[in-house]
């Protein structure tokens, strides 16, 4: 186990017999009597229905390896009949092949059935463990609350960057049979959620905890799904090498024997991935037995009403670590990572509006749970927990941060170990940003961009881009006709700000152009033998003419919006260039800040025309991205397919062809942030490297960057630009336009 390094705790903070009085009136609460959690009838006979299911399960198993040996030896030492009466070596031959494919084939089978056995473990991930001298605090109240819900206390706390809390044995099936237990947390929800909330969670987990026989027998379910998961799908080298055998074969005779040695291959795994099914869907009922139950639990300590504010906060929490993932890939280098996980998450989940929280308590309400989801519907849960009416026994809003020791150190340390861990020997060449100055970039980043959007009076279109052309310091204007024509083109554009179409229009041009690239889609894998409903691009049959009747409909109506916006567009782009060479004039050299402006304005507007040079691919790579992506999704089903991976190759390789061009027209340009891009031109910047064709996983994800790359370094650039603008009409008594009210 790896430790992190946190101050040691000074002499009173040593005293845990003394705590401070926040932690008195935590524990105090914990005293209080929880109400007995009572296991369901319907539980115990689930319990009892698994245990069935998973015994007769590795019966099965192991019965159809010996059968399988049992048939070889039968065939071995009852067919050798096959050679008598043959004279002729050639038929000799022959039938020895026919002898001895059985034998072989079915030596094989039992060989892959039983390979994973001698299969190598995979590398585990080193946990960061928290000791109770470093976090006093968290281990009191860890041990208060086991004995409030009558759980077992974990003998090893560990933390991590995850979304996510769960109890488990700590040294696998060596502590199977005592109380030897881990709880892992989570630090992102240490960061966003209260107190109340907090301690509700690691009720839940102790709750697994009280669950004795339950948590045995999971952790015994899923080590034979894991088994059959193994056997069914895992490949390696042994699998590789009969595909090469078959394919470099120039023997006819080879190439049905490896050919018959797959099929019984095969054969074998088709019968064993029925008996994964049935274990799956037999675990994953009691899984969902089990978390009704450990609710319950939580129910009990926090209260039946604040487990359904946790529900909706773990999908705020994951949704901000979404938000966190996409904050890194487009504001940080190839080479840069945040040295604060958890605390770039919370930032991101704190930040959302009630907009985006409402959408995320809909979606709730409308998921459900299928065959082989392991949690219920969180609309179940909270419905079977509001039944228990209890009020609950902790009741702190306090951050649960107030619970730890140096907490954003804590954060920090373990983040530096994550990505020691996930990185390898790359985590040298690593550069760490403070996480504060990438939460400064970014709310500066939104300011600027929510800015952009009331002067242009909607957001920025990828379709019709605003063309800058020119230079900002040519053929500077003469002042009083540059500001009266300013005045004029602002007034003209408040009119087109007042005119509801507009926004109708830029929304028309996204909409369609979602449902052409939804249609590409369609198109290229029905091309490829790949069956979709017509119904999900609005078909009523797959036809080609169909298909093709629908695009000229949609691209027609793309025409019509982007038609009906290239007046405006075009007058905007006026206004920004008028604007532009205005803050270049000398009679502006009084205007504050006017020469940090100027500096800047310049990088931004060559990096910005330098953008719009590669729209049109820009364009290009992303239709094929998401061709590629809608193959891929098949990989399973055509793996073997090779017009199907051909296709695929030549994708990647067209995506190749088409980021190399971006990054060379790019490369002669600064790139006017520079973060995280040593090379200091705008080609690293947006296409950090190139990847090999072939490798299709580091291609897409190469091209996912590069896409989200240009539009954040295009919005960005065009909303700076704007802000200049917006002050040098500041400066020239012109009001700023009011926000599209619809």
């Amino acid at each position: 186990m790896t430790t992190i390094a946190t101050p040691k705790p000074t002499p009173s903070a040593k005293r845990t017999a003394e705590p401070n009085a926040r932690l008195k009136a935590w524990i105090a609460a914990l005293q209080n009597d929880v109400p007995r959690v009572r296991t369901p009838m319907l539980y115990r006979l689930m319990q009892l229905l698994v245990v069935l299911v998973m015994l007769v399960l590795p019966v099965i198993y192991l019965g159809l390896i010996g059968l399988l040996g049992y048939a070889v030896f039968l065939h071995a030492v009852n067919d050798v009949v096959m050679f008598q009466g043959i004279h002729s070596p050639r038929a000799t031959v022959f039938m020895f092949i026919l002898y001895c494919l059985p034998i072989v084939g079915g030596v094989v089978s039992m060989f892959f059935m039983i390979k994973p056995f001698f299969a190598p473990k995979l590398e585990e991930h080193i946990p960061v463990t928290v000791t109770a001298e470093q976090q006093p605090k968290l281990f009191v109240l860890v041990e208060n609350l086991c004995h409030a819900v009558k759980a077992p206390v974990p003998k090893e706390i560990v933390v991590d960057t995850q979304v996510n809390a769960s109890a488990s044995f700590r040294k696998g099936m060596l502590s199977f049979f005592g109380n030897d237990l881990k709880l892992t947390i989570g630090l992102p929800l240490v960061s966003c959620l209260s107190m109340n909330h907090f301690v509700g969670i690691l009720a839940h987990e102790f709750g697994h905890f009280s669950q004795g026989a339950g948590m045995r027998l999971s952790y015994v379910i899923s080590s034979i799904n894991h088994w059959f998961a193994r056997v069914v799908y895992e490949r390696d080298k042994w699998d590789q090498a009969l595909v090469e055998l078959e394919q470099a074969s120039e023997s006819g005779w080879l190439v049905i024997c490896v050919a018959f040695i797959r099929l019984m291959v095969w054969i074998s795994r088709r019968v064993l991935w029925i008996l994964m099914l049935v274990g799956n869907i037999a675990s994953c009922m009691l899984m969902r037995q089990m978390e009704y139950d450990a609710d319950r639990h939580e129910a009990s300590v926090a209260g039946a009403k604040a487990f359904e504010q946790t529900v909706y906060e773990l999908h705020r929490i994951n949704f901000g670590k979404q938000l966190a993932i996409d904050h890194m890939r487009q504001f940080t280098g190839e080479n840069q990572a945040p040295d604060n996980i958890p605390g770039l998450i919370a930032y991101h989940a704190q930040r959302l509006d009630a907009k985006v929280i409402k959408g995320i308590k809909e979606m709730v309400l409308d998921m459900n749970a299928g065959l082989f989801s392991t949690h219920p519907a969180d609309r179940r849960r909270i419905k079977s927990t509001a039944k228990t009416g209890f009020p609950g026994i902790f009741h702190f809003k306090q951050p649960a941060s107030d619970l730890f020791i140096d907490f954003d150190k804590l954060c920090r340390g373990v983040t530096l170990h994550t990505l020691h861990h996930n990185l390898g020997d790359h985590y040298s060449q690593l550069q760490l940003v403070n996480v504060n100055d990438l939460q400064k970039e970014h709310k500066q980043f939104q300011d600027s961009q929510s800015k952009s959007e009331v002067f242009l009076g909607t957001s920025d279109n990828v379709l019709l881009p605003i063309k800058l052309d020119g230079h900002l310091t040519d053929k500077l204007p003469d002042v009083k006709q540059a500001v009266a024509l300013q005045k004029q083109l602002a007034a003209k554009a408040q009119q087109y700000h007042d005119n509801t179409d507009m926004l109708q229009w830029n929304e028309q041009i996204s909409d369609v152009y979602t449902d052409l690239l939804k249609l590409r889609q369609f198109f290229i894998r029905k091309e490829y033998g790949i069956r979709d409903s017509p119904k999900i691009v609005n078909l009523t049959s797959n036809t080609k003419e169909a298909i093709m009747a629908r695009r000229r409909k949609l691209t027609n109506a793309k025409n019509d919006a982007i038609n009906a916006l290239k007046p405006f567009n075009q007058l905007q782009s006026q206004r920004i260039l008028n604007a532009l060479k205005l803050l270049h004039h000398p009679a502006l050299d009084k205007m504050k800040n006017v020469e940090v402006m100027r500096h800047d304005s310049k990088k931004q507007f060559r990096a910005y025309h330098a953008i719009i040079a590669v729209n049109d691919r820009m364009i290009q790579l992303n239709e094929m991205r998401v061709e590629c992506l809608a193959l891929l999704e098949s990989i399973q089903s055509y793996k073997n397919d090779e017009v199907y991976i051909n296709k695929v190759l030549s994708q990647t390789q067209d995506l190749t062809k088409i980021m190399r061009g971006m990054r060379t027209m790019l490369m002669t340009c600064e790139d006017p942030y520079a973060t995280g891009n040593p090379e200091g031109n705008l080609g690293a910047a947006i296409v950090p490297r190139l990847t090999d064709p072939k490798d299709v996983g580091s291609t897409m994800e190469m091209t996912d960057t590069v896409w989200d790359k240009c539009i954040t370094y295009r919005g960005r650039l065009l909303s700076d630009l704007i802000s200049h603008v917006i002050k040098v009409e500041k400066v020239a008594g012109i009001a700023p336009s009011e926000p599209v009210q619809v």
